[in-house]
């Protein structure tokens, strides 16, 4: 899975590093505080929404309005449950569970803009990459952690809300995360985050 990884860095280098000099419309950067909640199994494990995540990008949009870039950040996941009974060990334990779960994210991302002579432009894009996280659960004096790189996908939905002659402007957008095979009695790891944020290079 490491190669994976590395490839999706370089990957993401190779984006932000190349310009493509005929084509390209601008440049613009992103820094997001992000609203995660959780879906499907990853609900039943965690139920409450994070507030916790913050992401930073950038993308290069083109004449064709096509977007492409790519992303790093994280979300972080907390659930403190009441006494529940456990099996461990042919011991039986009645404790407090506490949950914690990381996910910081690499990924590349491509996309479309509807650009016009309004200052918000709709637009949607996709993000793949590598997922790295971090699952701790502690019942009393019992601890665990697993850490994992996984392979995941991002779909995502939103707006660019330029501040005329500023050259910054606002982001807000739907993102849902998809991290396959995750295990961890989890088989797919999912959320769903509301990106909300400022955008600078317009």
């Amino acid at each position: 899975m490491k190669k994976y990884i590395l490839i999706t860095i370089l990957v993401m280098l190779a984006v932000v590093i190349t310009k493509p000099a005929a084509a390209q419309l601008e440049t613009h950067w992103e820094l997001q505080w992000n609203i995660s909640i959780p879906t499907s199994d990853f609900k039943d494990y965690i139920d409450e929404t994070s507030i916790r995540g913050l992401e930073f990008g950038g993308n290069y949009h083109f004449e064709t309005n096509v977007m492409l870039g790519g992303a790093v950040g994280y979300g972080a996941f907390f659930k403190k449950t009441d006494r529940i009974t456990v099996e461990y060990n042919n011991n039986t334990i009645t404790a407090i569970h506490f949950r914690d779960l990381y996910s910081y994210y690499f990924l590349v991302e491509g996309g479309y803009a509807y650009q016009s002579d309004f200052f918000i432009s709709p637009y949607a894009r996709i993000g793949i990459g590598a997922y790295y996280t971090e699952q701790i659960v502690q019942i009393g004096l019992l601890y665990w952690k697993d850490e994992s790189w996984d392979f995941g996908l991002r779909p995502e939905i939103g707006a660019l809300i330029e501040v005329p002659n500023s050259g910054v402007g606002f982001i807000v957008n739907a993102k849902y995360n998809t991290v396959f095979n995750y295990g961890n009695d989890l088989e797919n790891l999912n959320y769903l985050t509301i990106g909300l944020g400022m955008i600078f290079g317009f």
